[in-house]
């Protein structure tokens, strides 16, 4: 990269910093739960106040696994937390 690449590269960083040139985003009041959950090792110790593990027993207690011994372990998620995250999506409660 030379000189007037980088150059190039900060004047439309600084750009979208400013939210100049219809790259502008309003993400107030936007629903970014779950979004982007990193599944790999690097996301242990993850802090949460408990609604990310809430919505995770959620989803998981939803999946239609063949595994038996992972299916028994799944019919043990309390129904509340099966019927959560369906509740704030308007999805039907088992």
């Amino acid at each position: 990269m030379n000189e007037k690449e980088l150059k190039k590269i900060l004047i439309e960083y600084k750009k979208w910093l400013k939210c100049d040139g219809g790259q502008y985003a309003d993400l107030r009041g936007a629903d970014l739960d779950f979004s982007c959950f990193p599944l790999w090792c690097g996301s242990f110790n993850i802090k949460d106040d408990g609604h990310i593990a809430k919505q995770l027993l959620g989803h998981i207690a939803r999946m239609d696994v063949k595994d038996k011994q992972l299916k028994k372990w799944i019919n043990k998620i309390p129904k509340k937390y099966k019927n959560d995250i369906c509740k704030r999506h308007d999805v039907k409660e088992l």
